[in-house]
């Protein structure tokens, strides 16, 4: 299987990266900055491609074209200090990230699309609830991270369902 990996050399794309190597798939990660980190070769993708989610003719529209399944694990790093210039930063790299793949599914005939699409959203959705249990069924939060998980989350959940159900 080939998987493409957007957000491929963070912390869950190394290790995922490590898993599927370790089971003969292959991996490229779509990186907007590529060459950033030099990860173990265990960690290491079998190719590594600019990804801008502006540049509908990049090379990464190629790697989805060929990928049997694509990861969205793209994300500006929610453990930076919040600003307002960090917080665009957070929100574009996960919205913007998620609307140039789905354009890019739809671009392609229904049996050249990866057959899985995978994104991350984050636990954040629930926002601070100290020692509440919490599970699928409760309630968003009401901070500006859980607003950010929403919005990420609807956008390409329903936007996932309707294109996935029309191919």
């Amino acid at each position: 299987m080939y998987v493409a990996i957007a957000g491929g050399n963070g912390y869950i794309g190394r290790n995922l990266t490590r898993l599927l190597k370790s089971r003969g798939h292959r991996v490229v990660w779509m990186s907007h900055r590529p060459g950033r980190t030099t990860p173990a070769e265990a960690y290491s993708p079998s190719l590594e491609v600019v990804f801008d989610p502006h540049d509908a003719a990049g090379p990464w529209t190629g790697e989805v074209a060929l990928a049997d399944a694509v990861v969205n694990l793209s994300g500006y790093p929610i453990s930076s200090r919040w600003n307002p210039q960090v917080k665009h930063l957070l929100r574009d790299s996960r919205i913007e990230t998620g609307r140039a793949l789905i354009r890019r599914f739809d671009e392609l005939p229904p049996s050249q699309r990866p057959s899985v699409f995978v994104s991350a959203s984050g636990i954040g959705v629930y926002g601070d609830r100290g020692d509440d249990l919490l599970s699928e069924e409760s309630s968003p939060g009401a901070d500006w991270l859980a607003s950010l998980a929403v919005e990420w989350s609807s956008k390409h959940c329903v936007r996932l369902i309707w294109a996935s159900v029309r191919s």
